[in-house]
């Protein structure tokens, strides 16, 4: 196999394809040790993955590890185990690797993605594939610690196509299939084994926020923004019909099981009882003094139970549209309800953060289930009765114990809210989705003993580096600073004193004292020796967003939400002057190596050049069409690199204030940008959990790194080879550029 890679790249384009496609299959059908074991040399082949998976995606590589599993008896077990991480591992950056495909280059990610997940994994055979990985030719960027979500762990699969929230979620019978509604105004039908689009539905006006599927699993019902709902054949791909009646948007729809009724719930404050075969309002239900967001029908179609804003579930009488009752309880408003297979219990869960389990013939809660620390949106409970699953607006799923109302365990990683959920019939996969716009599967049946990743608690939003290149510093959402030792990556010692969100973090250039901003209006002036605070700058109006220090490591230079920069005396903690001139919050500062002027950017859409020894505008530099979050200045001092929320870096002239040229790849907000000190690379990161890797002579973004969550911040050690970055979960890399 050490030829491999020559072999494929003598091959014409067709042949290669064909030998990919079958190289795999020709080997396994073999049945024979000798066979088996060619094909799993194949298999851990780092040339041959990273050449299937460009040239024909990454689900036929997934399906050839499916070949070996059939041969079991022909190969050892700590073999077939390292293939499975290998396949697991695949899966996991499935949605990660099209994106290469789909753009026809090799951005290095399948590299970085293998190891980001299989580094822990110490086993011959994987250290192997990780050294054939780092052999690669092309620029990429080499992680030094497992980052990423590893193989074996609660997630299977990430799912990526909508282009907005995801609202709802619904499985087919066969557990094949799942039907997703988003803001994008789109339904989407995809394939649960491969994780593909199989279609999508276009026809709602607005964003679909529910989604019921008929008993044969042939047709869904579908509401939306729009006011109504539609009838989708899940085999002609059309709307078999459509309802209009409600005034507000529609929330929820349910079927009744014999598939004639489908009832409503909206934002105005009812519900409606629709006959599918006459196409017409049979009842329409009244009592509810809010909007209605959950609706579910009993098994014997005769009830159904509803969750309001205004705090309440009420249970209905289908037949006669009264309210039987109403059960209280909860202190705010009610966003999910699951109903128990027996039909005699419900689950509900609400924005007080909390879930009810209601008796539907005591009306009593039997179980208050707390822990989630944001609203609840999303419940269900798996097929035995003896566990729900619930999703939150803090971002996590909570598995609990219906039993003793005990939080079994909790699964994170979507970086949004966490709007919907379903679980398959056998109760061993969840699919949730997410305001992150993804859909990830679960498996809900993990052993594993998860890794707990390198980070903070909360989110990371700036990191710097010692100038000796030993140390990091991380400034988090969590209120900390930390310390890092980037030999090990290991944390040294923690810095505590904000009362609120750290925004950035810098240092003097003796690298013996950090500052900080926050959130709480100060900066705090820090004795790394002692890891005491120096003194605290208060003079800010508004949350501190930035902070450098001039190259003497006389003054620092702060940015702010009461739109002024702030320039203060290190030796006394005094305000020397303040600029002001931006029209909006000021996000970002740098300052020229001459320590002569000040850049600042601004959700005003525009950066400014200060002279500090004037305090004027020397000039202000248009052309963003969003907010600026970041900028950098080139160690000539002759260039600017700036990033904004409209999703683009731009180079800019220090000299004429003009544009030079603009750097696209990034498909959400740049939030960060560094730059290497021989001024030929730039490293951005963005809400597209991407850092980005551009060629500041060409402009052309050189290689990638996809992370699990957004990644608010990057840093690039005097070395110019250690990268760091800090995502918004907490979870911290620690990169090297390599093949620069």
């Amino acid at each position: 196999m050490s030829d491999l890679y020559t072999c494929l790249n003598k091959m014409p384009s067709d042949k290669q394809r064909a030998a990919l496609h079958d190289l795999a299959q020709h080997l396994a059908k073999a049945v024979d040790v000798f066979h088996t074991e060619r094909l799993y040399q194949l298999l851990t082949n780092f040339y041959f993955i990273e050449a299937k998976v460009f040239i024909l995606g990454a689900q036929p590589l997934i399906e050839d590890y499916d070949l070996v599993r059939n041969l079991h008896s022909l190969i050892s077990w700590e073999s077939l185990n390292t293939l499975i991480l290998i396949q697991d591992t695949v899966r996991l950056s499935s949605h990660i690797l099209a994106s290469d495909l789909e753009k026809a280059q090799v951005t290095g990610q399948l590299a970085g993605q293998l190891l980001g997940r299989l580094l822990a994994y110490k086993t011959p055979q994987i250290q192997a594939l990780m050294a054939q990985a780092k052999l690669r030719n092309h620029a990429w960027l080499c992680p030094l610690t497992p980052s990423l979500i590893p193989p074996r762990g609660y997630l299977l699969r990430t799912l990526t196509g909508h282009d907005d929230t995801i609202n709802t979620l619904v499985v087919t019978p066969n557990g094949k299939q799942a039907i997703s509604g988003s803001d994008d105004k789109t339904l989407r039908v995809w394939n649960l084994e491969t994780g593909e689009t199989l279609f999508t539905l276009s026809g709602h006006n607005a964003g679909v926020n529910t989604i019921a599927l008929f008993s044969d699993g042939k047709k869904v019902i579908s509401g939306s923004d729009d006011k109504t709902l539609r009838v989708w054949s899940l085999e002609t791909q059309e709307t078999l019909l459509t309802l209009s009646g409600h005034t507000d948007w529609i929330n929820a729809v349910a079927l009744t099981p014999d598939n004639r009724w489908a009832i409503s719930a909206s934002w105005d404050k009812t519900l409606i009882l629709w006959s599918l075969e006459k196409r017409e309002v049979l009842l329409t239900l009244i009592g509810h003094t809010a909007r209605v967001n959950a609706i579910v029908v009993t098994p014997n179609g005769k009830q159904a139970i509803s969750g309001s804003d205004d705090k309440t579930l009420r249970v209905w009488n289908l037949e006669t549209g009264e309210t039987l009752f109403t059960l209280s309880g909860h202190n705010a408003g009610v966003n999910t309800i699951a109903l128990f297979s027996d039909g005699k219990k419900v689950i509900s869960g609400s924005d007080d953060k909390t879930l009810r389990v209601w008796s539907l013939e005591t009306q009593e809660t039997l179980l208050t289930l707390s822990g989630h620390t944001d609203c609840v949106k999303a419940v269900v409970v798996a097929p035995d009765g003896k566990r729900a699953i619930s999703g939150s607006d803090d971002k996590t799923l909570r598995v609990w114990s219906l039993e003793t109302g005990e939080t079994l365990f909790i699964i994170t990683g979507h970086s949004d809210w966490i709007s919907t959920l379903t679980i398959t019939s056998d109760g061993k996969q969840a699919i949730s989705a997410s305001w992150d716009k993804t859909l990830r599967v679960w498996n809900l049946e993990t052993q594993e003993t998860l890794l707990t990743f390198t980070g903070h608690s909360a989110g990371i939003n700036g990191i710097v580096v010692t100038s000796d290149g030993k140390r990091a510093i991380s400034a988090s959402w969590d209120t900390t600073l930390r310390v890092w030792e980037l030999e090990t990556g290991k944390t040294l010692f923690s810095l505590i004193g904000h009362s609120d969100w750290i925004s950035a973090v810098t240092i003097t250039p003796d690298s013996k004292r950090a500052i900080s901003a926050s959130w709480d209006k100060t900066l705090r002036v820090w004795n790394l020796e002692t890891q005491e605070t120096l003194f605290t700058l208060n003079g800010h109006s508004r949350g501190v967003s930035a902070v450098v220090v001039t190259p003497d490591g006389k003054r620092a230079i702060s940015a702010s939400w009461d739109q002024t920069l702030r320039v203060w005396s290190l030796e006394t903690g005094e305000t020397l002057f303040t600029l002001s001139g931006h029209d909006a919050g000021v996000g970002t500062v740098a300052v020229t190596p001459d320590g002569k002027h000040v850049i600042s950017g601004s959700d005003d859409k525009t950066l400014k050049v200060w002279s500090l020894e004037t305090g004027e505008t020397l000039f202000t530099l248009s052309g963003h069409s969003d907010c600026v979050n970041t900028v950098v200045v080139t160690t000539d001092g002759k260039q600017a690199i700036s990033g904004s929320d409209d999703k683009t870096l731009r180079v800019w002239s220090l000299e004429t204030g003009k544009a030079l040229f603009t750097l696209s790849a990034h498909g959400e907000w740049v939030n960060a940008v560094a730059i290497t000190s021989d001024n030929k690379q730039a490293i951005s990161c963005s809400d597209d959990q991407t850092l980005k890797v551009w060629d500041l002579s060409t402009g052309r973004m050189i290689t990638s790194f996809h992370g699990e969550n957004e990644i608010n911040c990057c840093v690039i050690a005097p070395d110019n080879k250690m990268v760091m970055a800090g995502e918004r979960l907490g979870r911290l890399h620690f990169l090297q550029l390599l093949g620069r």
